[in-house]
Parts: structure tokens; C-alpha cells; sequence
């Protein structure tokens, strides 16, 4: 898995680099008192411009990394490396943490690591342009042998965001395996008896292992709760889990957010370490048994072997530092993945109008295909997708024109009306009766291998699966001339088949390695493919997940013809997820309710059967097209404000505004239940002097206005039952 998404890639190779040794640590601790102090309370010498990484070993080896965004300082003691503190870098903001708490857990086939004794070797920094990196390189004795662990600790120079990832060596003589890891594990020293903390997670899609919806289902819901003296919250997070792989702990609206950099089935796990049954089983050390611990792990053990000389690099988890509410820990969240981790928009149009063929399902036809090209070239569609269908069978991924026409054919009739051609593919699945399931039985997920439309899943686990999956969706795109992919199925399946060559995989750790690296080979294979996460609806909504897509789905089934349902699903994935990570598909005739849902971040993806679509349809869609690509330009780098909760019985609206340009767009909806009466919309994140002009996009109507007042007193508006609109907000 990747230290750091595409927009780091040049980064580190432009680094300046520092390292250290144990013998400066002596030269260090030999210093006099009065020699230590003229460094600073803690040893150090930092100028106010200063940003990088600075080092003492009084009284025992600490280092601070600074950056304008963030300060952490972190400690090396017998248990290994800890972080002693984390601090915003502009406001000040620190959440206090239990002093001496290992921050490194690990076991080796049931052998506790964190109950050795850890010796420091040596450590080295790479301060880069958009962020500090310091790798603190420790020992220990196993029974194994020698294990060295180096533990990385980044920090972005523009935001208060620490990440951190471990590399695993052995230098033993003898084969190793490592079985429990933690992504995360953190203390932080407060008591939930004298103040509690308030938790909020965001809900997956559905969550469920099979591709079914049971009532109760919420999409993306957002749960609150309030975590007090004894409490334990445990939430399953990643592929198939209930929850998106993020969550974030305030008190008095000041906070700490979380994310995994991990696409397996995972846990968090946060509870009072002095209160909660069982919390020793997670840490024997005196500091576990204080605070409240953030620990995310893996479901089960990942069982990653080394052999002599081999060396095994972890997943990454962040936190974040925020303040002002559950908005600001979504806009940090978001310029983290937008700035650090995720690839840079593929283009300045995207998001993307786009139109997909599903909404016909097997109905399709190639004549009702060439109806839906022309008007989707008429209403100012960007991107054409053959969905399900284009192919002889999933896993036979051979063009056929039984329902449209041969993807060479279509390809040439999409590129004739100026549109880009995208394709779908279940990559990691194959029918029963496939040549290569026939071929190879043995390929398909032990014992687990159920697969969407009967189809089967492959273990992408095992290395001769993954390098035929790799071949043949790189070949798709290239002998196909695919601009866009979105893919589709069952993609991270745990696996313990006996004559496989990957350990035992209950958790799927291995699968969903071998999934990421099957697209990182893609991508590399096809740099300017754009590539969306369209698995089960969203059921792997994590922090690997944007390092390798472009977008992201966030609603399926029933959700694409209820716009109340879209929103409900959008207003929950925009916390953990920037706007073009929550692309929207629309199955339903374009209405100004409909459009005005669906086109809040991107891309908007069209999925109604067009043929049946009338005059006043097409007009409305066309209408709606044109103001979506005069706003999506305001959704790149911008802030998310959650104005109401969709609930249907009232107003509900969300803002959008980019700080860059003083922009924004404001989006409001009176649901067909509600009541229609006036409310009071108040904005936020503008300027208080500067007046701003408000312009609805459907009426044409417009106010001036200071911010000061739309920030304060507000705008009354009244909206008839059903009415929706869509404001666009600009500094006069």
C-alpha cells in the first residue's frame, strides 16, 4: 500500500534528508545541564519560521516535528516509540495523550511484542515540501531472532494531520509471522467521568456481506453517540463492514478525527481504559489502563511472513486535529485526501456529466443504445458507460454486440459526439461457466465464494490470479480504447484454500493487497484512465480506497430513484469524503428535484431509460446539465457546511464554499411532505465585510448581501412542498 498518494509522488525524491545514529544519542545525553537547557526546556532550538524535525535525548530521546500546519512531539522509551504530543500548528489545539503509551503493537505468531523491552538503532527524517517525515528505526530480540521495526510518523505542513505507518524487517535466520498489528493505537489522558466525549461515525452502504438490503438499512447515516465513564464503542469499518473506515471524538466541538489507509475489514475500537471489562486484553502496560484508547485494527490476524532478509510495510492511519463542530473535522478529512492522498482531478471538467446503460439492466438493446447516444450527446453528457452486459460473461471479457453495439463500434459512435467511453467490469469475479473458472476451479475465494449475479469470487490473494485479473483489465482498456472504468463485485474475499500459495486469509488482508495491487499496476499501465469505486454501492468507503480512484459511488438499488435518499446517503459520505468522492447516480426522470439531488459533487451519472423520456424531459435535463458545469468549478477544494439533516419532514440544504475564491453554492430543498414554510438559512465561512451576491440558479432571482449578515441574521426563505433550488454565492 502506498506511503502517499499520486500528488506526493515527488515529494520525498525532493526531500531533504537527516539521519541518526546511537552514537549521537550518547554525544547527546553526555551534554552538561547547562548545555541542554540552552536548547530549551526540552532540548530544543526551533526558529519561529522553522519547520522540520529536531531531536534531544534529555532526559530521554524525543523529537519534535514542526510544521505550519501541525507539532507533534514523540518519545522512545522501553516500550517502544510513543506520542507524547499533537498541537495544532496555527491555532494551538492539543488533545493531551497518556504520557509513554507504545503507539507500536505487533505479535508474532501469539508473541507479544509490546512486553519486550525495545532498543533504539538509529532514526532519519525526509522534510519535503508538503511534509515532514521522521522514521525511528528500533530493535528487539524474538524468539525468532532479530525483528527491526521502524515507525513513521508524517506531517502535513498545510494541515494538523499526523499519519503513521510501520516497516517490519527480520534479521533473524528464521522464517517469521506476523499476526495481530494495530493501525492505530492511542491514549488520550482524559476521563469520560468527568468529561464526556461526544463520537461521530458515518454508516457504509448497507453493510452487508451479500449484495441484499434488509429495512433498517440507512446509507451513509451518521451516528452520534456520547461515549461516557465505562462506555466501549466498537464499529467494523472497510470492505463489507457497517462503517465507513473513519470517525471523529470531540468535546466542546474541538476534536480528533481518524482514518484508515487499509481497504481490508477492520475495527475501531474506543473505550475507557480504566473502566471497560477486558481492556487489558488490548495492552498490559500500566499507561493502557488510562484515558480513553482509539486502538483500529485489522478484524483478524493479517499472517504476513518474512523470510530472513525480508521486510513487510503496514498500512497507514491518520488523525486529524479540528475544531468548530463535526463540519470542521470533514474539512480537514477532505484537504487531507485532496491535497495529500488522493490523485489530482484527471482534468478541469471533472466532474463529470456522465450517462450509464444499467438503468436498462437486460432489457437493453443496440437500437435503444443509439437513441440513448444521441440525446445524451444532446443534453451535454461527457462520458458514455457500457455497464453490465458489453461482455460475453463476467470474467470472459470479450466485447459482444447482443445487447450493444461491440465496444470498438460504440467506441467510435461515442468519440463521433464528442463524449469519452467508459466501461464496467467485475474484475475480480467470473461466472460459472467461464473459460477461465473452467480452466481453473482452484482460483475462485475458499470457502467464502459467493459472487453478485451468480458469478463466483476470485482470490486476488493468490499471485497467479492476481497477474491474469492485472492482464486482462489492462488489455480491456487498451484494445477497447476505455477513457473511463468503473468496476464492480466482490473485490477483497477472505480465502484459506489449502493448496494456495498466500497464507491463510480469514480477514482478508492478502485479498485486499492483491486488490490494490492490481490498480496500482492499472493505473501505472494507463495513467490518464479515470477509475471510480463502484463495489456494492460503496462498501469500501476508506482512506487506500482514494488513493487509487478517482471517485467513488455512495448510493445503489432503490437509493438511485429516491433524490430524498441520495441526499440522506450524500449528506452522510460528505463527512468522511470530499464532494468528488461522492459521485451520484439518478435512475429517475429528471425533475429539478431530481437533478438539483444529484448534482451536489460528482460526477453526475444519468442512469434513467432515455427512450422514454418526452420533450419536457429532455429540456429539464438539459437545463439542469448546463447550471451543473457552471458550479461543479466551486466544488475543487472547497468546504462542506451541513446546513439540516434530510428527514423529509423539513427543509434540509448543505453549502459548499471554496475559500480560494470567496465562492459557493448553496443548495435547498422543501421535500414533497414537508410543510413549505419560510426558515431562516444562515451561511458560513465568508467574509463579514464583504457584501455578496446570491443568485438562484432556477429563478434567476438575486439579493446583495453582507456576509456578516448572511452569517448572522440570515435569509428568510419560504419554498413551496416539492420545490428545490440551487444558490450560487459570489463576492461583489
Amino acid at each position: 500500500m502506498a506511503a502517499v498518494g499520486v500528488n506526493c509522488c515527488d515529494e520525498l525524491a525532493r526531500s531533504r534528508r537527516r539521519k541518526g545514529t546511537v552514537g549521537e544519542l550518547v554525544n547527546m545525553a553526555g551534554r552538561s545541564e547547562s548545555q541542554q537547557h540552552q536548547l530549551g526546556e526540552w532540548g530544543w532550538r526551533v526558529a519561529e519560521d522553522h519547520a522540520g524535525v529536531e531531536f534531544t535525548a534529555v532526559p530521554q530521546p524525543r523529537w519534535r516535528l514542526t510544521t505550519a500546519g501541525a507539532r507533534a512531539e514523540v518519545g522512545f522509551g522501553p516500550g517502544g516509540v510513543s506520542i507524547v504530543s499533537l498541537m495544532d500548528g496555527e491555532s494551538g489545539l492539543e488533545w493531551p495523550l497518556v504520557q509513554g503509551h507504545p503507539v507500536t503493537f505487533l505479535t508474532l505468531a501469539g508473541e507479544r511484542l509490546d512486553e519486550r523491552l525495545w532498543n533504539l538503532r538509529s532514526w532519519n527524517t525526509q522534510e519535503g515540501e508538503r511534509s515532514v517525515q521522521l522514521d525511528i528505526d528500533s530493535e528487539l530480540t524474538t524468539s525468532s531472532g532479530l525483528l527491526v521495526v521502524t515507525e513513521s510518523i508524517w506531517l502535513a505542513r498545510d494541515l494538523p494531520v499526523l499519519r503513521r505507518w510501520v516497516r517490519v524487517r527480520n534479521e533473524g535466520a528464521e522464517l517469521v509471522e506476523i499476526g495481530r498489528y494495530h493501525l492505530l493505537d492511542l491514549a488520550f489522558d482524559c476521563d469520560p467521568a468527568v468529561a464526556p466525549l461526544d463520537l461521530l461515525s458515518v454508516d457504509a452502504f448497507a453493510g452487508h456481506r451479500k449484495d441484499r438490503w434488509e429495512p433498517g438499512d440507512a446509507n451513509f447515516a451518521l451516528r452520534e453517540r456520547t461515549l461516557l465513564a465505562g462506555d466501549a464503542v466498537r464499529l467494523g469499518v472497510g470492505a463489507y463492514q457497517e462503517g465507513c473506515a473513519w470517525l471523529a471524538l470531540a468535546r466542546e466541538g474541538a476534536g480528533v478525527a481518524a482514518g484508515l489507509e487499509y481497504d481490508g475489514a477492520a475495527e475501531f475500537r474506543v473505550f475507557d481504559a480504566a473502566r471497560t471489562a477486558g481492556a487489558e486484553r488490548w495492552g498490559k502496560r500500566e499507561s493502557a489502563r488510562r484515558g480513553v484508547r482509539l486502538v483500529a485494527a485489522p478484524i483478524d490476524d493479517v499472517n504476513v511472513r518474512l523470510g530472513p532478509g525480508e521486510e513487510w510495510r503496514s498500512p497507514g492511519a491518520f488523525v486529524a486535529l479540528f475544531e468548530d463542530g463535526w463540519d470542521a473535522s470533514a474539512q480537514v478529512t477532505h484537504a487531507l485526501v485532496e491535497r495529500h492522498l488522493a490523485p489530482a482531478p484527471p482534468d478541469d471538467d471533472f466532474p463529470y456529466v456522465m450517462f450509464n446503460s444499467w438503468g436498462y439492466a437486460w432489457d437493453l438493446d443496440p437500437g435503444s443504445l443509439l437513441r440513448c447516444l444521441d440525446l445524451a450527446a444532446e443534453i451535454g453528457v461527457e462520458v458514455f458507460v457500457a455497464d453490465y452486459g458489453w461482455a460475453r460473461d463476467v470474467g470472459d471479457w470479450v466485447a459482444f454486440g447482443e445487447r450493444m453495439p461491440p465496444l470498438p463500434e460504440l467506441r467510435q459512435l461515442v468519440h463521433e459526439r464528442g463524449m469519452k467511453l467508459g466501461a464496467w467490469m467485475g474484475f475480480a469475479n467470473a461466472g460459472v461457466d467461464s473459460p477461465v473458472l473452467r480452466e481453473h476451479p482452484d482460483w475462485r475465494a475458499y470457502p467464502d465464494d459467493w459472487g453478485s449475479f451468480k458469478s463466483r469470487a476470485l482470490c486476488l490473494a493468490e499471485p497467479v490470479v492476481r497477474e491474469w485479473v492485472t492482464a486482462e483489465v489492462i488489455r480491456v482498456v487498451h484494445e477497447y480504447g476505455l477513457d473511463y472504468l468503473v468496476h464492480d463485485f466482490e473485490l477483497i474475499t477472505p480465502c484459506t484454500h489449502p493448496k494456495h500459495l498466500h497464507a491463510p486469509d480469514p480477514g482478508g488482508y492478502h485479498s485486499a493487497e492483491g486488490y490494490n495491487e492490481v490498480l496500482r499496476r492499472v493505473r501505472a499501465a494507463h495513467p490518464r484512465l479515470v477509475i471510480e469505486n463502484c463495489q456494492g454501492g460503496g462498501r469500501i468507503m476508506t482512506y487506500a480506497m482514494v488513493q487509487l480512484h478517482d471517485t467513488s459511488i455512495t448510493s445503489d438499488g432503490p437509493v438511485l430513484r429516491d433524490a430524498l435518499a441520495r441526499r440522506q446517503a450524500l449528506y452522510g459520505a460528505s463527512y468522511p469524503f470530499p464532494l468528488r468522492f461522492c459521485d451520484n447516480y439518478m435512475e429517475e426522470r429528471p425533475t429539478d428535484m431530481a437533478c438539483h439531488s444529484s448534482m451536489i459533487g460528482g460526477p453526475w451519472i444519468l442512469m434513467d431509460q432515455m427512450t422514454a423520456w418526452g420533450v419536457d424531459d429532455i429540456a429539464t435535463a438539459k437545463r439542469n446539465i448546463a447550471l451543473y458545469k457552471r458550479i461543479r468549478p466551486r466544488f475543487r477544494d472547497a468546504r462542506v457546511y451541513h446546513l439540516r439533516k434530510p428527514d423529509g419532514a423539513g427543509w434540509d440544504g448543505l453549502q459548499v464554499h471554496q475559500p480560494g475564491t470567496d465562492t459557493g453554492v448553496v443548495f435547498l430543498f422543501q421535500p414533497a411532505g414537508a410543510q413549505g414554510e419560510q426558515f431562516v438559512l444562515r451561511l458560513f465561512g465568508l467574509e463579514p465585510e464583504r457584501a455578496y451576491r446570491v443568485t438562484s440558479g432556477v429563478s434567476g432571482e438575486r439579493w446583495e448581501v453582507l456576509g456578516e449578515r448572511l452569517m448572522g441574521v440570515g435569509l428568510g426563505r419560504t419554498m413551496g412542498a416539492g420545490v428545490s433550488d440551487v444558490l450560487l454565492v459570489d463576492p461583489v
